[in-house]
């Protein structure tokens, strides 16, 4: 540009429109800025509520989430308990039952055993130590030789009987 001084009337009413209009661009310029900084600085506001929002939540869903498993957790210990007790006690039922079906197998083949070979006479129906010794004090009673109907074969006969039950019961 030439300089301002000698520059016509014309001329510098050219240069002060433009610059006018320059002005006017600039402060447009400037004014849609700031409005553009508050658009985003309300924006930035407001995306960092909802994130702060959402980090609560995520922090409440985490603690609820730590809680149910924990008591899922505890349930499935109980579960897992119950079921340990549960097995142990059909063991324990089962040998029961076994050792119940042994001894009244073991009683039904001694008394079979001595029926069949003729030696329970005396001590039909025993299936405990407690009747077999009452039994046996009630046969001494009757048939001690020293009685009047007493026999000394009888008594050997009942001694021997009673001693071969007694040796199986116990």
């Amino acid at each position: 540009m030439r300089d301002m001084n000698n520059a016509g009337a014309e001329e510098l009413a050219e240069i002060k429109l433009w610059l006018f209009q320059e002005n006017v661009r600039v402060e447009s310029a400037r004014l849609e800025l700031e409005e553009k900084i508050q658009n985003f600085e309300r924006e930035k506001e407001v995306i960092l509520r909802e994130i702060k929002e959402q980090g609560r939540k995520n922090e409440l869903e985490k603690k609820i989430l730590r809680n149910e498993k924990m008591l899922f957790d505890k349930k499935w210990k109980i579960l897992e308990n119950g079921f340990r007790e549960l097995e142990a006690d059909r063991q324990r039922l089962k040998a029961e039952r076994e050792r119940t079906e042994h001894e009244r197998k073991r009683r039904s083949s001694l008394r079979l055993g001595s029926l069949a070979q003729g030696n329970l006479i005396f001590f039909r129906g025993i299936s405990d130590t407690a009747a077999l010794k009452k039994r046996y004090k009630d046969l001494i009673k009757i048939f001690h030789p020293d009685n009047i109907s007493g026999d000394t074969e009888t008594i050997q006969k009942i001694n021997k009987e009673y001693d071969t039950l007694r040796r199986h019961l116990n």
